[in-house]
């Protein structure tokens, strides 16, 4: 992947991040610049936040004139939630795959003594 596309998606993830550990999901523009400064831009929030809207993955409403509040939408979170159920799944059935060959290695060398 080429780097310019790595760093856009390492931003991008950086503000979803962000987003899903606020409270309510929601977090005001110009907090998101303060604590990911260095990292992101405004250019490159302005951009990440474009795409996220065309998505449909957040919503940007504004508090006041000066004020911009991000949030994530339910279907964001209901997708994100779904992600992190099949990631569960997946982590207990390697475990008990582990566990069936850790078995079954012990059994073998049960009989060998």
């Amino acid at each position: 992947m080429p780097k310019i596309i790595s760093e856009r998606l390492q931003k991008a993830a950086i503000v979803m991040q962000a987003l899903l550990n606020a409270p309510n999901n929601e977090m005001k523009r110009q907090r998101v610049l303060q604590k990911h400064w260095g990292e992101l831009d405004a250019i490159d929030l302005d951009r990440i936040i474009k795409v996220f809207i065309e998505a449909d993955l957040i919503e940007a409403r504004k508090a006041d004139s000066r004020t911009t509040i991000y949030k994530l939408t339910q279907k964001t979170l209901d997708k994100y939630k779904e992600i992190e159920e099949e990631n569960e799944e997946a982590k207990k059935e390697k475990q008990a795959r582990c566990y069936t060959y850790k078995h079954q290695f012990t059994k073998e060398e049960s009989f060998q003594d």
